[in-house]
């Protein structure tokens, strides 16, 4: 049985609130797209980071270049994440039972 964190004074640990997941995408236009014109989510906002030691410190990625678009419904926010940079970058092609893939999306009528 595992114990519950604890805060440096000693207290439970527990989380209030979840403000937005992020998401990488391979393209913040298509995915756009989909979250907002078909599944109905509202876009907020749409930022462009070029490549400097914040956005470097911020994502923990040398070399990064991004756009991000937020976009919220159904009681929540999402971040969508379009890396530009650095250049040896990837796109995974996991399954579903691969460690580290969100699979599931659960949504109710």
């Amino acid at each position: 049985m595992t114990s519950r964190p604890e805060a440096g004074d000693g207290r439970a640990f527990r989380i209030n609130r979840v403000d937005h997941t992020g998401i990488t995408v391979s393209s913040l236009t298509d995915s756009l797209d989909f979250w907002v014109d078909v599944l109905g989510f509202q876009h907020l906002y749409t930022w462009d980071f070029k490549n400097n030691s914040f956005i470097e410190n911020l994502v923990g990625v040398e070399g990064a270049s991004l756009s991000l678009a937020m976009i919220e419904g159904y009681g929540h926010k999402i971040e969508l994440l379009q890396y530009y940079s650095p250049a040896n970058r990837k796109t995974v092609d996991a399954r579903s039972c691969d460690a580290g893939l969100y699979p599931h999306c659960n949504v109710r009528g």
